[in-house]
């Protein structure tokens, strides 16, 4: 088997490559890299079964040659994942870009195709959210989630007979062995608001903190992926790679805070007043305000679909969060709190 991969080496293709080459499943991982990152691709290990081109995936054949008749899974992985970004690059990279992935495809004739989306194309939907559910009349939070959903809605109508496998994940935190994460966002944003303040120094709940906030690590993320692409269960179907019993957002504040040493919460403010105080020291630029209805929208993802195809489960996060709070205070001078932009640190 030949395996072609896009977003290489952003957060999640190279743990995928990683676990390609060392399951010794594929002959050859062939990954599309963007040309401003060939600099930093180098500092990288090789391998002799690993094959770099340098593209764009909004260009037409991603603007490279090659013979790709032989490929036989396409992981689509290249996004622009920033809540904050504006519509129209977002458009470029996450629509247009999937749509020349998929033409690539049918052009080759490749025979699995797993689009990596997110669980968030849900919008602002809140309760029970089921895998099969797309096009719901929902409304988004940012340009990201909106251009994510029209990328998937692009996948499973237009080219549907390419029979798709989507797969959908959670926020995504580092490794729940070694904490290890090349990008700091999501729970990692109140982390950083939680550590500007003395630790004997009490800081109140934000909001009511009932919804649930859906974290999975990325070791469990890359081995769903992994196992689903290996499986014909999956062909055609669409899997939410989410945490079965999530945890609200006061009891991952409780539990972070607790974590980091600090003295346990007092009181509570509302949402609004928080992100008010967002605009000065010591909160400023510690969490983007497009990341706060993330803690509030209370979404729940069904993932029967991966619970019953590939065994699916993933820890307590009590488990692994030692780990990740290790890492982020280890780490916290070298990794910029937001999106991963390479270069960052060596995984």
């Amino acid at each position: 088997m030949i395996a072609f991969i896009t977003g290489y080496p952003g957060f999640l293709g190279r743990r995928l490559v990683l676990k390609l080459l060392e399951s010794k499943k594929f002959d050859k991982i062939i990954v599309l890299v963007e040309e401003k990152l060939k600099d930093y691709v180098k500092t990288l290990e090789e391998s002799k079964n690993l094959e770099i081109y340098f593209g764009d995936i909004r260009k037409e054949n991603f603007g490279i040659k090659g013979d790709f008749k032989n490929v036989t899974h396409l992981f689509h992985l290249a996004a622009i994942y920033d809540l904050a970004v504006s519509r129209e690059p977002a458009y470029e990279i996450n629509v247009k870009g999937t749509e020349n992935v998929m033409e690539f495809a049918m052009k080759n004739k490749i025979e699995r195709i797993i689009h990596v989306s997110t669980a968030y194309v849900s919008g602002t939907r809140e309760g029970e959210i089921y895998e099969e559910e797309l096009d719901m009349g929902q409304k988004f939070k940012n340009f990201y989630e909106e251009t994510k959903f029209l990328a998937e809605k692009l996948v499973r109508e237009k080219y549907n007979d390419l029979k798709p496998t989507v797969i959908r994940p959670g926020i995504v935190v580092g490794d729940s062995k070694t904490g290890e994460t090349a990008k700091f966002d999501g729970p990692y944003f109140v982390m950083e608001a939680l550590s500007r303040f003395p630790k004997w120094f009490p800081l109140p709940y934000i909001g009511e903190g009932k919804a649930k906030v859906n974290l999975v690590p990325v070791d469990y993320i890359i081995d769903g992926i992994f196992k689903i692409s290996l499986t014909d269960k999956s062909i055609g179907k669409t899997y939410h790679l989410t945490d079965p019993n999530p945890k609200t957002a006061k009891e991952l504040y409780y539990l972070f805070n607790k974590l980091l040493g600090r003295t346990n919460p007092v009181g509570k403010i509302s949402t609004s007043v928080f992100k008010f105080m967002l605009k000065f020291p010591p909160l400023k630029g510690s969490v983007p305000v497009e990341a706060l209805p993330y803690f509030e929208c209370n979404a729940i993802y069904i993932c029967k679909n991966a619970i019953e195809d590939i065994g699916w489960n993933v820890p307590d996060i009590k488990e692994y969060a030692p780990n990740i709070v290790r890492f982020f205070l280890e780490k916290r001078k070298e990794i910029k709190v937001g999106p991963w932009k390479a270069p960052q640190i060596k995984l």
